[in-house]
Parts: C-alpha cells; sequence; structure tokens
C-alpha cells in the first residue's frame, strides 16, 4: 500500500519538477479522479454482483480457517445495487463505505492526496513548492497522505540530483545500506502487540501506534523506491515485456484479487479442505485463484483502462 502510495506521488509529480514552467490543468482533476473512479465503479458493482448470488461463504470459510473475527466483519450487509452506484462513485472517497470492496480503504487517500499534490505544483516557484511540500509532510505525518508527499519530494530530488553525477555517485556507493533500512522499516509490525526487540528500540511513547507504524512504512517504500532507482540492472529488468505486462494489470489485480479469494478461493477451499491437507488446500486455492485473476485484470486493462487512457489524452490534447 504504502508503495503505491509513494510511486503515485513520484509519478504524478515528476513531469512537473522536470519542466517547472508546467503546471496542473484544471483538466488534471478531472483525468485523476475518472483514472481512479472508472475502475474502481466497475469493482464495486462486479462485488455487488459476487455478493447478490450468495458466492462469497465468509463464514465457513472463517471457521475453517479459524481466521472468524477478520472474515465474519466483511460483506454483512445486504446489497443492494442503488447503494452499490453511489459507492462506486463518491462514497469511498468522502465517507470511506468500502463494504462493497474492503481493498478500496486506501483510493481516500490517492485520490484527495493527489488533488493537494496537484494544488501545490501549481506554485510559482521551486523554492515554494518545497516550502508547500515540507509543510504538507509535517501537516499529514500521522496519515496515509505522507506517502505521497514523500513521493513528490523523491520527484523533486530525482529531477534536480540527476544533474549532478556526484551526487548520484554518493547515493550509489550505499545502495545496499538504503535497501536494508528500507526493509527493516517496511518490515515495522502494523499491530504492536508483541514488539520484537529491534522494533522495540524504533517505538515511540505518546505517538500513536498506528501513526508510527504508517510513517516507517511510508519511509521504507520511499528508501525502497530509490534504491530501484539507483539500480540500473533493475531498471533494465523493469522494461522486460513480462514484467511491464503485470505492471499494466497491476491496478486491476489490486482491485479484484480479494474479490475472486473471496468467491472462487472460498469455493474451492470449502470443496477440496475434506481430501487434502489444510496447507495444500491454500496452495491450490491459490494458484486456481491467480490463474483466474491475472486474466480477468488484463480485459480490466484491455477494456476500460486503455480506452480510458485514450479517451483522456485526446480530450487533453
Amino acid at each position: 500500500v504504502h508503495i503505491f502510495l509513494v510511486l503515485s506521488g513520484f509519478v504524478l509529480a515528476l513531469p512537473f519538477y522536470q519542466a517547472l514552467e508546467r503546471r496542473p490543468s484544471a483538466f488534471s482533476y478531472v483525468r485523476r479522479y475518472s483514472r481512479l473512479t472508472i475502475p474502481i465503479f466497475t469493482s464495486v458493482v462486479l462485488a455487488y454482483f459476487v455478493l447478490h448470488f450468495g458466492l462469497i461463504q465468509a463464514v465457513p470459510l472463517g471457521q475453517a480457517t479459524n481466521s472468524i473475527p477478520v472474515l465474519t466483519e466483511l460483506w454483512q450487509r445486504a446489497p443492494q445495487l442503488g447503494e452499490a452506484l453511489l459507492c462506486g462513485v463518491g462514497k469511498i472517497y468522502f465517507l470511506e463505505d468500502v463494504d462493497y470492496n474492503p481493498v478500496l480503504w486506501m483510493m481516500k487517500y490517492v485520490m484527495f492526496g493527489s488533488f493537494m499534490l496537484y494544488i501545490l505544483l501549481r506554485l510559482p516557484s521551486l523554492k515554494a513548492r518545497r516550502l508547500a511540500l515540507v509543510l504538507c509532510s509535517i501537516v499529514f505525518f500521522p496519515t496515509n497522505y505522507l506517502g505521497i508527499f514523500l513521493g513528490a519530494a523523491l520527484a523533486d530530488a530525482y529531477a534536480n540530483l540527476a544533474k549532478s553525477n556526484f551526487a548520484l555517485q554518493m547515493l550509489a556507493s550505499y545502495k545496499w545500506l538504503l535497501l536494508f533500512f528500507a526493509v527493516l522499516l517496511g518490515s515495522f509490525p502494523m499491530y504492536g502487540f508483541e514488539l520484537p526487540p529491534l522494533y522495540q528500540l524504533m517505538y515511540v511513547s505518546g505517538v500513536k501506534y498506528n501513526s508510527l507504524s504508517s510513517f516507517y512504512h511510508a519511509l521504507g517504500a520511499t528508501l525502497l523506491l530509490i534504491w530501484f532507482l539507483l539500480s540500473s540492472k533493475l531498471e533494465a529488468i523493469s522494461q522486460h515485456r513480462i514484467v511491464h505486462f503485470f505492471s499494466s494489470v497491476s491496478f486491476y489485480i489490486y482491485l479484484i484479487h480479494l474479490l475472486v479469494f473471496a468467491a472462487m478461493g472460498s469455493t474451492v477451499f470449502m470443496a477440496i479442505r475434506p481430501y487434502l491437507s489444510y496447507n495444500l488446500s491454500v496452495a491450490v486455492t491459490f494458484v486456481l485463484a491467480t490463474i483466474v485473476i491475472i486474466p480477468l485484470a488484463w480485459i480490466g486493462y484491455r477494456f476500460i483502462e486503455k480506452p480510458l487512457q485514450f479517451k483522456l489524452r485526446s480530450q487533453a490534447n
């Protein structure tokens, strides 16, 4: 999640730091809303029909996997089409109504974080943008918006440090240390019931645990992205067609993965569990659900994302 937030801030801000005379236009807000909402709306409608036809066996699956408190809290509301449509076009942003597709909880941060970033990028000077970025990072430190602003700060550094070979060489010499701290921070437990000794040293009394965890994860995601940008071999691998394919469909994998695992996965798991061990049942269910998720994600990319990109690009031109 935090990698996605940091990456979103980086990708959105980079063109405006590479060409300071560029400013987000009013259409930028329309484009961002459309790029997020149309796929989200589709996933919510899909979730409605999955729930309407009773394809999710949440309670039996929770009992079979000893995860009752988690699964029984999801999808307990009776599905209503009108409510699902409202959820898909705006309630997930303003009211955090994610009952139909729980993975959408982060979309509020992506949407409003993008809008705040566009406002910041309209400032006329680089100095004013940096000052605003620092202030936003301080104000939104205890929230998931922080990743968006850290990504934008990284875009600023990348656009400017790229002009300095000395700075790049200095960072490159420490890139494996960056990776170590990225993994260390990104692995900070989300729930602090029993912190390992190392993470106990990182705990700050007086700071809400969720805020501290979110901060460490956002910072770890930022360090991971820096490490990636400094690794020329990884950057070359990222251009491979297989990697490019998965990066293209990744948003749709994210949108539908829980629905497929909950619907098809629960059905398959409950059917094969009496005949296979628990671990083997999980493995078979995971493989079969993944085989379904990837083609569905490609369909979403091919018939929703690509036409949407073309339409928005033509409108912008």
